[in-house]
């Protein structure tokens, strides 16, 4: 059996709470490794992002993160180009503390911290003032 790890486990859980709220979480495949025929083939290509998310108002480009995990570069200018277009770029962050699991949602002006899956879509379709 393949360990998933923190990261897939947490993008699953988004994926399957996503439609609970009249949401959709979309993966971006990583393409880095093809197969071709009867040969593996590599490409070095960067996801822009981890996914997107669609609510009933917006569309998000998302990135998740286990704990307090840096954005990579390629990360980081993306969302500052977001950031200047329409601001709809959001890091969602499981962190586990002594106190049990949280969700953290970086947004371009604000932070909001929950225990609840639900509420990271509450939040990006601004549900929760």
């Amino acid at each position: 059996m393949k360990y998933a790890s923190p990261e897939t486990d947490f993008e699953n859980n988004l994926a399957k709470v996503a439609p609970l709220c009249s949401c959709r979480y979309v993966k971006i495949k990583d393409t880095r490794s093809i197969n071709a025929g009867n040969r593996k083939t590599h490409r070095e290509v960067q996801r822009p992002c981890d996914a997107l998310i669609s609510t009933p108002k917006w569309n998000w480009f998302i990135e998740c993160k286990i704990g307090y995990a840096k954005l990579k570069p390629h990360q980081a200018k993306l969302r500052d180009e977001i950031y200047e277009t329409n601001g709809r770029f959001a890091v969602l962050r499981k962190l586990f503390l002594k106190s049990g699991v949280k969700y953290r949602i970086d947004l371009k002006d604000e932070t909001w911290k929950t225990d609840d899956l639900k509420d990271i879509f509450k939040v990006l379709n601004e549900e929760i003032e």
